[in-house]
Order: structure tokens, then C-alpha cells, then sequence
């Protein structure tokens, strides 16, 4: 049997090797778990609009969509931060910076069903668009956000309380989180997928959202050449 000493060393060693561990013990993050999805992390918000959730990505996400939710506290569900995930009620996400309080599962880090997944072009992304569509809520497939989801960086900053950094390097690969995006909604076909082109005003882009029927048939629109928007790169795997 070993000695006293050899057990302490051993324990030394562990706390050594599990750094991040060891810290969690006495930090303001102690009480967190780790993400249930860390792979299906983007930088979104969600918000309930007309009833419907929405999933918003790209250049001023938020303003337009606040408006569009009647400025209620309830409809705005979630920051910059957004897991997707495949449930069995289809493709859902809830608020999820790389960690969870185990306390708010069913409040702050809620699961709800996506019913539509929106990206905001910059004004000079809405300047390459066809006349026409410069003050249109424009449908789109979800290959066009195969592409735009990954835009802008990993937004999970705490991640790394409890992943590796080779993990959490992986997790903020472009082409992963185009790749994890693609595979998930492939399986599901209740999503509607628009571009939200910038607007003269919030109020203008605010009633784009709400002029969206998502009840009826997802219609895309023809002619548009989202390849021909700087930045907008369609993958199709």
C-alpha cells in the first residue's frame, strides 16, 4: 500500500492535470453544468414573434426583432448565445452560452420549437440585392444558411470551463458548425429560412418579421442570386 505522502502526491498531480476543474471548485461558475449541445452553438438570439420562434442571426439582429415582438420581456427568449438542437418535437433551441444553470432549465435555458431561422444583411449586402427585393422579406433554403451560420464567431464563452481547448477549437470550426447545421435541418421541414434585408428604419425591417405567414407554404423565391452577395457562400453538402 502506498504511504500518506504518495496519496497526497497523486491528488496534487490530479488538481495539476484538470486545472479547469480545480478552478470551477471556488469560481462564480461553480454551480454551472456543461452544455447538453456544445456542437450546436451560434451567435443568435430568439425571439417569439406573432406567436412564432424565431431564430436570428447576422448584422443588427436585434433591434428590429424586439419591436417585432411587442417589446414584451416574455417574447424575448434568448441572446446572442443559441444551441440547436434535433428534439423529438423537431428542431428546438434554447438560450446556452457553453454551460447551464441546473436551476433554470425550464426558464432561462427553456427548449423551444424553431419555426423560422432569419439572417439580417448588412446595408451593403442589401445593396447587391435585385430591385425589388430591397424592402422584401425574402425565402430562401436552408443550403443559403449552411453558409451564413457559421459568419460569425463561436459565441459559447464558457465552453471552456469544461471543454478542452481542442475541443471547444473544434466546436468554433467554420466549416463544422456549417456542416453540423446542414446535417439537422435536413431532417426537419417545418423551418421557414429568410433574408432580412437592412432597412431606412427599425420600424420598416420591424414589419418584415411581421408581415411573415408561416402557416402557408414555403414558397421560395425565384431569381434571386444569393451568390452574388458579398459574403454569402452557398455550401450545399
Amino acid at each position: 500500500m502506498g504511504s500518506k505522502l504518495d496519496v497526497v502526491s497523486k491528488q496534487a498531480i490530479r488538481n495539476h492535470e484538470n486545472p479547469r476543474k480545480n478552478a470551477m471548485k471556488t469560481s462564480p461558475f461553480a454551480h454551472l453544468i456543461q452544455s447538453e449541445c456544445p456542437e450546436g452553438i451560434y451567435y443568435a438570439d430568439l425571439f417569439r414573434i406573432n406567436n412564432k420562434v424565431w431564430a436570428i442571426q447576422g448584422f443588427g439582429k436585434s433591434s428590429a426583432a424586439r419591436i417585432a415582438s411587442g417589446n414584451l420581456r416574455e417574447n424575448d427568449l434568448a441572446r446572442d448565445a443559441v444551441s440547436l438542437e434535433l428534439t423529438d418535437d423537431g428542431l428546438c433551441a434554447r438560450y446556452d452560452m457553453g454551460a447551464l444553470d441546473p436551476q433554470k432549465l425550464e426558464d432561462l435555458h427553456k427548449r423551444y420549437k424553431v419555426d423560422a431561422i432569419a439572417y439580417c444583411l448588412s446595408p451593403s449586402q442589401t445593396l447587391k440585392l435585385k430591385k425589388g427585393l430591397q424592402n422584401s422579406l425574402i425565402t430562401v433554403d436552408r443550403h443559403t444558411f449552411s453558409s451564413l451560420c457559421a459568419t460569425y464567431p463561436y459565441s459559447a464563452i464558457l465552453a471552456e470551463l469544461f471543454y478542452s481547448p481542442a475541443e471547444v477549437t473544434n466546436f468554433a470550426n467554420p466549416q463544422r458548425m456549417r456542416e453540423y447545421f446542414s446535417a439537422i435541418t435536413a431532417k426537419v421541414d417545418h423551418i421557414h429560412y429568410y433574408l432580412i434585408p437592412h432597412c431606412t428604419t427599425i420600424e420598416q425591417k420591424a414589419n418584415l418579421y411581421l408581415s411573415a405567414t408561416l402557416n402557408e407554404e414555403i414558397i421560395y423565391v425565384a431569381g434571386i442570386e444569393v451568390e452574388e452577395i458579398p459574403g454569402i457562400v452557398v455550401h450545399r453538402f
